[in-house]
């Protein structure tokens, strides 16, 4: 499925060229999260300072919630059935 959070070529943290995927929920939930849309496009960097060092890894998780949560008219409890605990 295509995003529901960002549908650019642009890197969503820092606005350069996109070459990378990033699911925004990691490990068993990932595959959820592919067939939700919660994934964003980044740039290399942005996408190796994201596993590496934690960078906005919190933030893209929130707003993958926030998302999933408006886009499927879901609430805290629907989002924490589906992923096993919530975000917010």
């Amino acid at each position: 499925m295509e995003s529901i959070i960002h549908d650019s070529d642009e890197c969503y943290i820092c606005g350069r060229y996109a070459t990378d995927t990033h699911h925004c929920l990691h490990g068993s939930m990932r595959r959820l999260a592919d067939a939700d849309g919660l994934t964003v496009r980044l740039c290399r960097d942005c996408h190796r300072n994201l596993h590496d060092k934690g960078w906005y890894d919190r933030d893209l998780q929130k707003l993958a919630q926030e998302r999933w949560m408006d886009y499927y008219k879901g609430t805290t409890e629907d989002f924490r059935n589906r992923y096993g605990k919530s975000y917010l």
